[in-house]
């Protein structure tokens, strides 16, 4: 599976680190990708099959977290601060 990265927070450290596991994964195809734009045109074109977005906020976000953000609750919702992102 072709799978383009775009990463909007250059202050995400671990997101380097993400990138590496991930593109670790035999059966993932990982690149990284320079912008939103160039990302949407890849997937609408079929050049790759998933797209995530690493959002100019992610550092803070996961800087504020912490062990009760991250329960699920039995419809396997995620509940807490994790389930209500602020961007």
């Amino acid at each position: 599976m072709r799978v383009g990265v775009v990463n909007e927070d250059d202050l995400a450290a671990f997101r380097l680190h993400l990138i590496a596991e991930v593109a670790k994964l035999d059966a993932l195809d990982v690149s990284e990708l320079a912008n939103r734009d160039e990302a949407k045109e890849l997937l609408a074109d079929g050049k790759i099959d998933v797209l995530a977005f690493i959002g100019r906020a992610i550092t803070s976000l996961v800087e504020e977290l912490d062990t009760g953000d991250l329960f699920f609750n039995r419809k396997r919702q995620t509940v807490g601060r994790a389930a209500r992102p602020r961007y």
